[in-house]
């Protein structure tokens, strides 16, 4: 006959729960980040997208120069804290173009504002893409 302190030894040891409890939880943490993440990027993909699609219904010249602002930011962000730049655009029969004055103003790490006017004087010219790290951009 068997006494229970030999039955014992075929059952979990307190110890080894444990050990599988934090592995559990250090899984179930991994998991969570990493659809955080994706979330995250799924959502920055989504303003991207809203944003382009804004600059293609835009008539208003103000409102296409900030989307194209915008939609540079992908690409990385200015070097200064307070960046300007001259942004020209085309109508949409190509016989006009408008010139218009952008902005970029950093207000936190990784927030910014971006301001648009009509523009008459003559200052560097926005570039097609910034070449800094862009903690908004994929």
């Amino acid at each position: 006959m068997r006494t229970a302190s030999e039955q014992v030894g075929h059952a979990i040891k307190p110890s080894e729960r444990g050990v599988a409890m934090v592995l559990v939880m250090v899984f179930l943490c991994l998991a969570l980040m990493t659809l955080t993440a994706l979330f995250d990027r799924t959502r920055r993909l989504f303003a991207f997208e809203e944003q382009s699609a804004r600059i293609d219904g835009s008539q208003d010249g103000v409102e296409k120069a900030l989307g194209i602002a915008i939609a540079r930011m992908a690409s990385g962000t200015p070097e200064d804290d307070s960046y300007s730049c001259q942004l020209k655009l085309r109508s949409d029969d190509g016989s006009d173009v408008e010139t218009y004055h952008v902005l970029h103003t950093r207000i936190a790490p990784n927030r910014w504002t971006i301001e648009a006017y009509p523009s008459t004087g003559e200052i560097e010219r926005c570039p097609t893409q910034f070449t800094t790290s862009c903690p908004v951009g994929p």
